[in-house]
């Protein structure tokens, strides 16, 4: 699965790891989404992982923004991606480009 994939890379520390998985299953679930290794999967663990080391812990919280950023029919922040097309992923921790 992808967020596990990423948080085995990342120095995280393990409660906080628990509550980034948790909110990545449910968003999953909420979302309906059975690839738990395409680019839409991707992009999810990337956001909860963002928000998570942004200082947001919460599990439920972390999965409701997170779902709702991905079931909006807003276009994607990055030009030229199609809809549900995963961004490119960001170096954890690091700047955004």
């Amino acid at each position: 699965m992808a967020i596990y994939r990423l948080l085995d890379a990342a120095n995280v520390p393990p409660l906080q790891q628990k509550a980034m998985k948790i909110a990545f299953e449910g968003v999953l679930i909420d979302l309906r989404i059975k690839d738990r290794q395409g680019p839409l999967s991707t992009a999810i663990a990337h956001s909860i992982i963002e928000r998570a080391l942004a200082g947001d812990l919460d599990p439920a919280r972390l999965r409701r923004m997170v779902a709702e950023q991905f079931a909006s029919d807003a276009p994607l922040p990055s030009a030229g991606l199609a809809r549900g097309e995963a961004p490119p992923p960001r170096q954890l921790g690091g700047a955004v480009s």
